[in-house]
């Protein structure tokens, strides 16, 4: 379920987006194109780059009143080569090379609004559900924790594709800035 202030006049159908956050449905960066078939619906498809990989995503939003909140769900999806970016000595060895994906559920509250000329802004918090994934079993053999040696499934900082893929829930932020017309 989506949560967003959609203040929009009746003529604006469509909509593109420049987004940056943590853990949101486009990643750390990305982008999205919308279009409202009333000015109460924005129906947005977009993608962009994340800790998991490529990521793109679907949304469905629905305003409750022009400056209140509204409802919606958006689904994402994270696509990574993986194969690149991880070797014997960062600590497993991938099966066969392959795409390794990830699918969420991103529900979120958002506050959006519109300026009569087109420029929008929206800032965004909420959770990713984790759905499914074929990654987040590469780290099960390798060692964890404090007493185990820094790898790719055992970082010093921050988490990295498989360990995020294995949590049930995370949590997200992000804000845009866009264009209506």
């Amino acid at each position: 379920m989506v949560l967003l202030a959609h203040v929009a006049a009746a003529s604006d159908q469509a909509s593109l987006w420049l987004e940056t956050g943590f853990g949101s449905p486009t990643g750390l960066m990305g982008g999205r194109i919308g279009w409202s078939p009333t000015p109460a619906w924005l129906i947005e498809a977009g993608g962009g780059l994340g800790g998991l990989g490529y990521k793109a995503t679907i949304a469905a939003r629905r305003a409750l009143d022009e400056d209140g909140f509204g409802t919606g769900s958006t689904f994402s999806v994270a696509l990574g080569p993986v194969v690149t970016m991880y070797s014997q000595e960062m600590g497993f060895v991938l099966p066969e090379p392959g795409l390794y994906w990830s699918l969420w559920i991103d529900p979120q509250v958002a506050w959006e609004v519109r300026a009569k000329f087109g420029l929008s802004y929206r800032i965004a918090l909420g959770v990713s559900v984790h759905l499914a994934d074929n990654q987040g079993a590469l780290c099960a053999s390798v060692p964890q924790g404090r007493g185990a040696p820094p790898s790719t499934c055992n970082p010093m900082h921050w988490p990295t594709g498989p360990l995020l893929a294995d949590g049930p829930v995370l949590p997200h932020f992000g804000h845009s800035i866009g264009w209506s017309f």
